[in-house]
């Protein structure tokens, strides 16, 4: 049976605008270098043994995920550059706008045809960046498929492995922690019924509405996480690979779950209700480990413009990158 590539891999992964005062030239101008690691080009601004510290850390992540994973997700990805901001001053004029502002990120991911870039700070004080940066790089190696997962499914897997931390001196992988900002959500008694949330897509109000959208996250992670740590694991398994075949989501879903949707909705508030989101722990024979001989280079002054500038270009800071790019 010739299933898509990246389901394939699914299955075995969940079973084994406006200028700103400061001109983003101004960043150019500190010290930047370049840290190659086997799988990441990283540059920034920031200390020398910070930029090797993220560095390790994603080729931890990424190592992990190829362990439980049988076969690339990505046939055709392409490369990933990560930059390490020291600050958020230096970060601020690299951010997505929004309304004519920097967004309130402390990390993202961002991924087009030609080029994927990882961003953070690393003083970060708010919000984990990896957390963000592990969820969008979940959808990254699940996304080339023939058969998209369902909006629910796609988003509660990335929830539930955006957690993921290295323990036993790398020989044991921890995920599906609770998520507290989806815990308070679930814990102020808005429901959407399940029925309606099955059926959310990306052109669903649910995915456009602020509010709805958290809470359609939250139910989804929280369904998610029954079915990866409950008795209907292995019926996840199933329906997972009944959408390999081509089935409708609704087909795949009465096949593998043998249940109606008022049955396990029904389930859902009960495992909701208890609050005992354990995590799940997958050991490895061999620890992880990642190549420390990354290579280290300083970066003159136009290679530094130039990469932030494609940078800016690819978050639709279009008049910054151009100008970048034109000083570079």
């Amino acid at each position: 049976m010739n299933w898509p590539k990246s389901l394939c891999f699914l299955l075995a992964f969940c079973f084994g605008g406006i200028l700103l005062q400061a001109k983003p030239a101004t960043a150019a101008k500190d010290a930047w270098i370049s840290v190659r690691s086997k799988n990441f080009t990283l540059i920034g601004n920031a200390a020398e043994k910070d930029i090797r510290n993220v560095g390790a850390r994603l080729e931890q992540f990424r190592e992990a995920v190829s362990r439980v994973f049988t076969q690339p997700a990505r046939r055709f990805a392409p490369p990933i550059s990560v930059v390490v901001f020291k600050d958020k001053e230096s970060y601020a004029p690299f951010k997505p706008l929004y309304q004519g502002k920097p967004s309130e990120v402390s990390g993202y991911f961002q991924s087009s045809s030609e080029a994927t870039y990882i961003t953070l700070a690393t003083d970060w004080r708010g919000g984990d960046p990896y957390a963000v940066i592990f969820h969008e790089y979940v959808h990254f190696l699940t996304s080339d498929a023939s058969t998209p997962l369902p909006a629910w499914l796609s988003e509660g897997l990335a929830e539930y492995y955006s957690s993921f931390e290295v323990a036993s001196g790398g020989k044991r992988i921890t995920v599906g922690r609770a998520v507290p900002v989806r815990v308070r959500q679930l814990r102020e008694g808005k429901w959407l019924p399940l029925e309606t949330m099955l059926t959310v897509n990306h052109d669903s109000p649910q995915y456009h509405d602020l509010d709805a959208k958290s809470l359609f996250y939250a139910q989804s992670w929280a369904l998610t996480h029954y079915l990866m740590t409950g008795k209907r694991r292995p019926q996840l398994r199933q329906f997972i690979a009944a959408l390999a075949t081509g089935q409708t989501s609704e087909a795949a879903f009465s096949q593998a779950f043998q249940t109606d949707v008022a049955t396990l909705e029904l389930e859902l508030k009960t495992y909701v209700q208890r609050g005992n989101y354990a995590p799940q722990q997958i050991a490895f024979e061999q620890r992880i480990e990642f190549d420390q001989t990354m290579q280290t280079l300083p970066l003159s002054e136009a290679e530094t413009l130039a990469a932030l500038g494609d940078l800016s270009w690819h978050i639709h800071r279009d008049a910054e990158g151009e100008a970048l790019l034109k000083q570079a």
